[in-house]
């Protein structure tokens, strides 16, 4: 099951481009001008970049400090708190969900956070060799042995195996 917290193949989380300061230019939106600021500054989309960074400071437009250049919805510089979600080719506002079989996820900081829920699943061996399991895999196995298809441990860690 594919982790959403990992989708960091957004469009837009492509590095910064930090504008270089000409006589008389600004600062677009709401950055300021450093004369050494971090190259691999954060982002809504990736919030450790400044961590791994082993660049030396540069001249140019940053986010203020105690914020991230929002590279998701290109808004400039917010809190990390109002940071959206992507997934899917879809911008999600912070407390706004999406659901698949089995999972609940929720923005959080630009980060989504997922609920794993009870989700019903069948097993079957078919022809004495074909094996479909839980997750939907199928398998074709051949062997003279015993084995246990599935197994239910109770409150007391025992198992009741099903055959």
């Amino acid at each position: 099951m594919p982790n959403p917290n990992s989708d960091s193949s957004t469009p837009y989380s492509q590095p910064i481009n930090h504008l270089l300061l000409q006589t008389g230019a600004t600062c677009p939106s709401n950055m300021e001008h450093q004369e050494c600021g971090n190259p691999c500054a954060d982002t809504c989309s990736n919030q450790d970049r400044s961590k791994l960074c082993e660049e030396h400071c540069t001249d140019g437009c940053f986010c203020p400090n105690g914020t991230v250049f929002d590279d998701i919805t290109q808004k400039g510089c917010v809190q990390l708190n109002d940071c959206p979600c992507y997934y899917k080719g879809k911008v999600y506002k912070v407390g706004e969900s999406y659901s698949r079989p089995c999972q609940n996820c929720t923005c959080e900081q630009g980060r989504w956070s997922c609920t794993q829920l009870d989700c019903p699943g069948t097993c079957s061996l078919a022809g004495g060799s074909h094996i479909s399991t839980f997750d939907g895999e199928t398998y074709t196995f051949h062997g003279e042995c015993s084995y246990v298809l599935a197994a239910v441990r109770d409150t007391h860690n025992c198992y009741t195996y099903i055959l």
